[in-house]
């Protein structure tokens, strides 16, 4: 093998490397606070669905930004969750578990809708499917990449005379 085609290769196999790295490595991120989780659940749609602790709804509440409060309505819809929350708690009886309701909205996109929104959680989070689609256009080039390298090895390796493309003989 050649000096040029031994650093492509080497290149190449590097930028895969690189690349399933980056599609494999989960995000460290340290548990998320409570209250943040109440502030992720309203951002959501609008609505707390989840049951949190008293203490997170109080966080939640303190924690809200400026603007949330001024231009949204997540400080009401925090505190009547704190307060259903606090209704169940109260009624519930020793002994009997609790029962769970299934949260509205849950399949009101239908399959698709479900299958674009799986994975997002928080406001800021990016969109599954977006890496779904960047794992593909990264494996399309990866598969490209080969192919030219391939090329250039074969045609390097083929005998002086020999032009695949010749079709006179």
């Amino acid at each position: 093998m050649s000096g040029q085609a031994t650093t492509m290769t080497r290149a190449l196999i590097t930028g895969l490397a690189v690349a399933l790295l980056l599609l494999s490595a989960a995000p460290a991120s340290a548990a998320t606070p409570c209250w943040l989780q109440v502030h992720n659940d309203w951002s959501d749609n609008g609505r707390i669905d989840g049951r949190y602790a008293d203490s997170c709804y109080e966080q939640a509440l303190r924690n809200l930004p400026s603007d949330a409060q001024i231009y949204s309505d997540a400080a009401d819809v925090i505190a009547a969750a704190r307060e259903r929350a606090l209704r169940r708690s109260t009624q519930a009886r020793p002994g009997q578990p609790e029962a769970r309701s299934r949260p509205r909205g849950d399949d009101a996109n239908g399959p698709i809708g479900t299958a674009l929104n799986w994975g997002q959680r928080a406001a800021g989070d990016i969109p599954l499917p977006l890496f779904a689609l960047a794992g593909i256009a990264l494996l399309l080039t990866a598969a490209g990449g080969a192919g030219l390298v391939s090329r250039r090895l074969h045609a390097r390796h083929a005998a002086p005379g020999d032009d695949p493309g010749d079709t006179d003989s």
